[in-house]
Formats: C-alpha cells, structure tokens, sequence
C-alpha cells in the first residue's frame, strides 16, 4: 500500500504554532487533501488561514513569501512561514467568493486580474527563477509512464501510477488509447513553446479567489505555481480543454458546445488582457493557448501520482475525475485528428478495436461532413455503424462508400457481412461473390459464401411443409462457443414465424450422457411399472413431467446455461429473461402416442381453445434429448405455425417430425401446438424440458403436483454468480430452493 503524504506536524502543534503568532479564539479545518490541511482561525479582529503543508511543498512556502512581496494586495498577505515544519499562515482577504454564474461574468473578473498578474511576472526573471519550470517535451512521456502497467497498490517511494486510482484494467486501456495519439498529442503541445514563460498558478479555480469590498481580486493558493506559457491553469477553469480548442476553432466548429457564447467571451477576455499587460500578440495567443491549456491538463494528471491516500473516497474522487480528464483529452485527440486523414483513420480503427465504438462512429461522422467524398473513412463509418448495430445506416453508407470504391473487394465482403445480419441473404451472396471475383481469395470468404449459401437453403427449407426450420450452426461459431448476429437474426425469423427451431450440435454429448446415466439412477422409481408418483405430472399414457434436481452433473452452466441458448434468449425474449422450470419429460417403454396439445393458452384468451394473440414469445421451451429422437425412441411431432393458431385449428396443419441426436436441440414456443410419439424400445426415453421465460410469467398450469424447480441444500452455491440471475425468481417465495 503507498503511503499517504503527511504533514510535517499535527494539528495540535500547528495550532500550537500559529497561536504563539497570531491571537485567536477558534479555528476550524476547512479543507483536507493529501497535499495540505487547511484550518481557518477565527480572532476577534482578524482572521487567517493555517495550512499544514506536505513535505513535498516545501519550496512553495519561500516562493508565496516572494509572490506576496511582489503582488502585495492581489494574493493574501503572509503573516508566518516556516519551512521547516511546512507551516503557513495567511490573513483572510476578507472578500466575497467568486462563485459560476451562466453569463461566465466571475471568470472574467478573475481572468483579467490574473492576465496583469501574468504580464508583469513575464517581465520579472528574478521572480520567474524562483519557481519550477515545466517541460513541455516531458509531457506526453509523463502520462503515459503515469498511466503504464503497475501494481495498483505499488508505488516507487511515495508516488503512485494511475492504476493506484483507476485500477489496472481502465489505466491500461487509457495507456493503450494515448500511446496510439502520442504524435498528435507531442505536435500539439508544441505549439505552446510559442508563448514566453510567465508564472502559471496551476489551481486555477473560481474557490480561490476572492473579491473585496473596493472591487480587487485576490487569489489565494499559489502553492502549486509553474512557469510555463500562459493558459496552463484554464484547464480548471472551463469545461475542458477540447471545449477550449473547439472554441478557438471557430464558430463552425463550435455550434454543438452548450453555452458556447459565454464561455468563448472569457477566453477573449483573458487574450485581450494578456495582449494588454504585454505578454504577447493577441494572434499569438490565438494560435498557441489551446496547447497551454491541454499541457496544463496533461501537467494535472499526472501531478497526482506525488499525492496517494488511504482515505477512500479521496481515490474514488480522484478516480472520477481521471476519467472525466482523460475522456476530456481523448475528444481534444479527436478534434486535432481531423487534420490528417491518415490519423482519422489510425484513432477510428483503435476506438473499434479497443471496444470504444461509439467514440469512432461520432469521429467519423464528424470527418466525412466535412469530406463526404473520402472513400476510406466512408468505408469505416459503415463498419463502425455495422458494429454499433445500426445495421439499417451502415447499408446506407455502404452503398455510398461502394459507390466512391466499386472495387474494393474487402469493402464488398463487408457489404455481404452486413447485409446478412439483415438476412439480405440473396444479395449478401452476391456480394460476397463479387468480393472473391475483384480478389479476396481468403478462407474466411469463401466460408462467408457458403454460410450465406447454407442459410438460403435453410430458409427455402423451413417453407416446405414437411420440415421443421433448423437454424445451420458453423463450425467456426462451435468453435467460438456463440452465434453470429446474423444466425441469431435467422433465429429470431424463423422462430417468430415457425414458434419452432431445430439447434444441431451445441450441446456436450459427453455431458449429456452423463446427465442420462444419473437421471435413470436417482429416478429409477419414477419408472416402476404401475407406479404413479405423486410428484410426478402425468402427461399421458406412461409419460411423466419429473422436475430434475439442479445437483450432479445437472448444476453446470452447459446444461441450463448453455452460451448458445443464451445468445438466442437474449433475442427472443430479452435480456432479463429467467429459467422457468427444469423438468425432465419421461416417456417409459411402450408408452402410446401423446394428444396433440398446447404447454399453456395464449395470453389474454378467455377460452383454452381461443386463438392466441400474435404476440411476441413469453415462454419458450428447450428441448434437449438424453437419448437420440427418432421414431423408435419417440420424437415429438410439431405443428409449425400453430403458436398463431388455436389448437383445433392447428389439428388440420401438416405435421413435422425432428429426427434429434444427443447434442442437438428444439426450441418451441409454449403456444405450439405438439405430441410426442410412441416409445417402442425397451428403455426410458428421457427429454430435458427447460423453459426460458419473461421475468414477468409464472407457469400456473402444468405444476400442481411438483416444484418448476429444485435446487437443494449447498447446490446453489456451486452455480456461478453470473448465471444466479437466471434462478432469481425463485429465491422468494421460492420453491425447493434451500440455501
């Protein structure tokens, strides 16, 4: 853990301290901060401030001495220094707190003020001398040291890294995005040696400053003072330094900063100020404070890796503000890339590789305003667009980036990306044709043509009446352990459309062997002959609903979390879904064919025959069989299109018969009218039934004889965190769920 800066003394001995200097009657700490501790001592005729200062201050307190020789009347007076102990008393200007108002009038009254001070110390080497100086070339080499790889809770001496506050992860991430815009940044910042070394308070904030009674500013906390080009303290001051570059742009650029006006009429002020006071050109200062400004920022951030602290909410105030920096440099990157193509380009594609994709569609955008005829940051709009999932737009401005580049093959293999997760598969395949034809030979082509092709015939498939839809799963997406947008798009038409859906191979066949071996085992005497359990939802001539215990090799995610069914929940119903129920349909050796029928009426129907209202899916039913689904075993016999029917109706639709291996699985719609077949083996044919369902539905039919869910004492601690969610429902009142 790094250590907290401290002051030299305690509390008591600088009370101790300034009594034996100044009478009086009572103090109060007002301000507390690893650099320094503030006590405001209240006397009968005077009043003063105390600060107990950290040891790395200790120079400040000589150069305040000086500053208050030198600018008597516009910072507080020093009553007592000692450098020894890090003490410093200051009388109390006793004025009015400038304080924000909209038309930025305080920030002006400050400005001006400050500007003279500045322009009189530009002419003061001696004063100049006493001070640090920054380094404007140190600059971008200090952040990205501040913000590189380290122990958050290390530190080298007593200073500290930003993960020390942002943890590793979010410093990293920000390492990462600035080492990319180091040349932009460094080109920048340069621009700022234009203007002569003046005194730079560092701390300039509306709370340190102060008007009197006869209308003078006094701004008080110098302890933090630089000497460096004018503007490194306005970082504080305006909402950002890429709001102080945009502002200085120009009024184009500058149309979609809130109160834009106000804030640009206090940077005219403190140029026309400085101008006057002798510091430098007016055009001069134009062209070179935003780079003060942004040096300033970046001089900051990086100041706080000298002040770590245990205090808690001090990390997470710092913390807050770093982002909110750091975000604040990252849109000035955003605003000086526009100036090169090349950058535009190299800063879009980091955003989008670095999961920041919002920030390259909005630089993007911002770039092909201004140049709609650039064909390259076209072309990365749309796969920006595409990314973010505005899949209608990113067509459109393929079509305008395929225009300016007609033979871009890789710009024609991402158009036939795009148009298949809009399930344009038709032309998705002739794209990707044209694509192979102008020379994008790759595997990944020719596998893109051939899903495109695998899910033509899939849809052309799931139109004849004798075929239940099946959604194609490659086996690159196996590999990956999750559907691409386009299959889930696919599933989510077919489904809607069908209320039924095939899944081949996404299941652990190992895994689900396993579950069989152990469900035959523990529920043997569920498959007695003429027993009739009483926990058991008799669903036809030698068919039960036995609700499985989540235990054994039943509590693993790959059963009732299976990524692949997650990825099409998440669609088909939405991302708060929850399991329902984990039940086990049972057919015993020569059960007959089941009764066509319905799980549960549609929603809001009077009637259990009643045609359900075409409504989007409240329950859908994952059917996973232990043992191969075939017309020995007994498969079940859909209706497709009958969610949509009641179930009279349904009786007349042709009917369809999924042939179902171990691994594979169906989904169905609650409403889909279905019977399973006969079981003409000698064995159990066991199908896992779990049902997903909106978090808002409860399963008030099927269950008047068992639990929808059991989960028993000590198992509910081995499901993941992640996947608890999924088991919310029935935590309270809950069923057979012990814990």
């Amino acid at each position: 853990m790094a250590v907290q800066q401290q002051a030299y003394v305690t509390d008591d001995q600088a009370l101790q301290w300034a009594k034996a200097r100044l009478e009086f009657s009572s103090s109060e700490l007002v301000s507390e901060a690893p650099w320094a501790r503030v006590h405001k001592l209240n006397g009968d005729s005077e009043r003063a401030y105390l600060k107990q200062l950290s040891p790395r201050l200790t120079t400040s307190l000589g150069t305040t001495v000086a500053l208050a020789a030198r600018f008597s009347g516009e910072i507080p007076d020093v009553i007592s220094a000692d450098p020894e102990r890090g003490l410093l008393m200051l009388k109390d200007p006793r004025g009015r707190r400038l304080r924000s108002d909209e038309d930025y009038k305080s920030h002006r009254k400050l400005l001006e003020a400050y500007a003279e001070m500045q322009g009189r110390a530009r002419h003061a080497p001696d004063l100049l001398g006493q001070f640090p100086t920054l380094d404007l070339g140190e600059l971008v080499p200090s952040l990205l040291n501040f913000l590189g790889p380290t122990d958050p809770e290390a530190a080298a001496g007593d200073k500290v890294a930003a993960a020390y506050f942002l943890g590793r992860t979010r410093a990293k991430d920000y390492h990462d995005a600035f080492a990319v815009r180091a040349d932009l940044l460094q080109a920048f910042i340069a621009l700022a040696a234009d203007l002569p070394p003046t005194l730079n308070h560092c701390d300039l904030r509306l709370k340190n400053a102060a008007e009197t009674r006869d209308k003078r500013i006094v701004l008080s906390n110098w302890e933090h003072a630089t000497v460096g080009p004018a503007g490194l303290s306005l970082q504080a001051l305006f909402p950002g330094a890429a709001t102080v570059a945009t502002l200085f742009a120009g009024p184009a650029a500058a149309r979609n900063i809130d109160n834009a006006a106000p804030i640009k009429y206090a940077l005219d002020t403190y140029v026309e100020a400085l101008a006057r006071a002798g510091y430098a050109a007016p055009e001069d200062l134009q062209r070179a404070l935003p780079a003060a400004v942004c040096a300033g920022l970046i001089q900051h951030l990086v100041w706080y890796a000298d002040y770590p602290s245990d205090s808690r909410s001090y990390r997470r105030r710092v913390r807050r503000m770093l982002q909110s920096r750091l975000s604040d440099l990252l849109d000035l990157c955003d605003l000086l890339a526009h100036g090169s193509h090349d950058a535009v380009l190299l800063c879009a594609l980091d955003y989008r590789l670095k999961g920041r994709p919002y920030r390259a569609e909005a630089l993007l955008r911002r770039h092909v305003a201004m140049h709609p005829n650039d064909p390259d940051t076209n072309a990365q709009l749309a796969r920006t667009l595409q990314q973010r999932g505005k899949r209608a737009e990113a067509l459109t401005v393929y079509d305008d980036a395929l225009e300016l580049s007609p033979d871009d093959a890789g710009l024609h293999h991402d158009y036939g990306l795009a148009l298949l997760e809009e399930l344009r598969v038709d032309e998705a395949i002739a794209s990707f044709r044209r694509s192979i034809h102008l020379g994008v030979a790759s595997k990944t082509a020719a596998e893109d043509l051939d899903r495109a092709s695998r899910m033509s015939r899939c849809v052309q498939e799931a139109r004849h009446p004798d075929v239940a839809p099946t959604l194609p799963v490659s086996a690159a997406e196996r590999a990956a352990g999750q559907l691409r947008p386009e299959s889930v798009e696919l599933a989510r038409k077919l489904f809607f459309e069908y209320g039924v859906l095939v899944i081949e191979n996404v299941f652990d066949a190992e895994l689900l062997h396993t579950c069989r071996e152990h469900f035959v085992r523990e529920y043997a005497d569920y498959f007695r002959p003429g027993n009739r359990p009483a926990d058991a939802l008799s669903i036809g001539n030698q068919r039960y609903q036995i609700t499985f215990a989540i235990e054994g090799p039943f509590n693993n995610p790959g059963i009732y979390a299976n990524p692949f069914i997650m990825n099409l929940m998440e669609r088909l119903l939405d991302s708060k879904f929850q399991l329902g129920c984990t039940v086990c349909a049972a057919s015993l050796p020569g059960a007959k064919d089941q009764h066509l029928h319905k799980d549960h009426r549609g929603l809001f129907t009077k009637n259990v025959d009643d045609p359900p209202m075409a409504l989007p899916p409240f329950a859908i039913t994952t059917m996973v069989p232990m043992v191969p689904l075939d017309e020995m075993t007994g498969t079940t016999t859909v209706r497709k299109g009958s969610h949509l029917m009641s179930r009279p109706d349904s009786a007349n639709l042709p009917r369809q018969l999924p042939i179902v291996d171990v691994g594979s699985c169906f989904l169905m719609d609650m409403r889909l009218s279905h019977a399973g077949l006969g079981n003409k083996t000698d064995q159990v044919r066991p199908i896992l039934n779990m049902v997903y369902q909106q978090r808002w539905f409860a399963d008030n039919k099927n269950f008047s004889k068992q639990h929808a869910l059991k989960i028993p004492a000590g198992e509910y601690e081995k499901i993941p965190e992640e996947h608890r969610k999924l088991f919310a429902w029935a935590v309270q009142p809950g069923p057979d769920i012990s814990r």
